[in-house]
Parts: C-alpha cells; structure tokens; sequence
C-alpha cells in the first residue's frame, strides 16, 4: 500500500517538473505576446494597493474592472480602425484585440473607495486597503 502511495506521488511530481519545464520553454521563445495578458505591477502603500498595467492603444471607454474585496479583473478591447477606401495593404497586423487579465490582491481592499485612472497607455487602479484589527490581548482570569 505504502508502495503504491509512493508511485502515485512519484508521479505527480514528474508531471509537475514535465509542466514547469513546459511554461518555462514556452517563456523563453521570443515570440509576441500571442495570449494578449496585461503585463501589470502591484505594489503597496501604508493605506493602498496600487495595481498599475499597460494597455496601449485603447479607449478609456473600452477598459472593463471590476474588484472583489482579494481579487480584480480587467478587461480591454482595442477595436480595428476603420478600412478607408481605395487603400490597399500590404500587411495588417493591426486589427481587433481583446486583452484580460485578473490578479489576487496581496491584502484585502475597499472596493466601494477604488478609483481608476488611464494616461498614455498605462491604466493605474487605486484600492484602498481594508483596515486590519489589531490583535486584542486578553487577561486570563
């Protein structure tokens, strides 16, 4: 029994180190980013977390978020410039994307206080943090 129970987890490590040996080719192969995920930063102030991702060539009015109290997702579309008549291309790689991304958030957060703001291709998400009770110390009687 104690046999088969190690095979199994034999296993199920090598398929882990097969996967990770898989991500980590596919990482080092210089192609474009074909799956479209928003690089991002996230980083922390004393009372925010401040989630900062790069969307160029979208419209403010394309860019989708939404929070949870440990999660947020964002979503974006950059629509295809209108075919003007009588111009012929050579190639068109400028077309229709669609972007997501969602992130767990490293501490809890006050989504009805989120704001959001996008400059220049770069989308910055303030989220307040939710305050932590401070552990109470209790007398033992």
């Amino acid at each position: 029994m104690a046999e088969r129970k190690r095979r199994v987890w034999d296993s199920l490590w090598d398929m882990e180190r097969y996967i990770d040996h898989m991500r980590n080719s596919f990482e080092a192969v210089p192609f474009p980013n074909l799956t479209n995920r928003l690089p991002a930063d996230i980083g922390e102030t004393n009372v925010d977390i401040i989630v900062t991702v790069d969307i160029p060539g979208v419209e403010k009015s394309d860019i989708n978020i939404k929070a949870t109290p440990n999660r947020i997702e964002i979503s974006a579309e950059a629509k295809e410039e209108k075919h003007e008549e009588g111009k012929a291309f050579y190639r068109r790689e400028r077309r229709e994307r669609h972007f997501y991304r969602t992130l767990t958030l490293p501490t809890e957060v006050l989504v009805d206080d989120a704001r959001a703001k996008y400059r220049n291709g770069i989308l910055t998400i303030i989220l307040p943090k939710k305050e932590v009770k401070k552990a109470k110390n209790l007398e033992v009687e």
